[in-house]
């Protein structure tokens, strides 16, 4: 049913805040990289996860408020809020981008997990 779309998608969102929420937590929990600007580092990296939150957040919110009374409308809907989460994510990712240190770049080489997210991300 409609009902449980609109309840599924909650739960979905929440369960994306909470994801981001623990790496917000394991970011600020490994503190700032010892190499030069990392401190900029760090704060740019958390700066975008705290967006990502956000949007995740008023996704949740919005979807939450849906009538689910009109099939139709709520589907229109319930696609506009997945092109605004890809939109919005997309630009956090571009702004992530653009942060530049290349001692941070060879140190995480040696870093399987730093791999892994590289990969995932190419």
């Amino acid at each position: 049913s409609i009902d449980s779309l609109k309840e599924a998608m909650v739960k979905f969102l929440d369960d994306v805040i909470a994801s981001t929420d623990a790496v917000i937590k394991d970011v600020e929990d490994v503190g700032v990289p010892d190499v030069e600007d990392g401190d900029a580092a760090a704060q740019h990296l958390l700066t975008g996860l705290r967006d990502s939150r956000g949007v995740f957040e008023n996704a949740r919110d919005r979807v939450a408020a849906l009538s689910t009374d009109d099939p139709s409308a709520f589907g229109e809907e319930l696609q506009t809020v997945g092109t605004d989460i890809q939109t919005s994510m997309s630009t956090i990712g571009e702004d992530l981008g653009q942060f530049e240190s290349p001692e941070l770049d060879e140190v995480s080489k040696d870093i399987p997990e730093c791999e892994e997210v590289a990969a995932a991300a190419a």
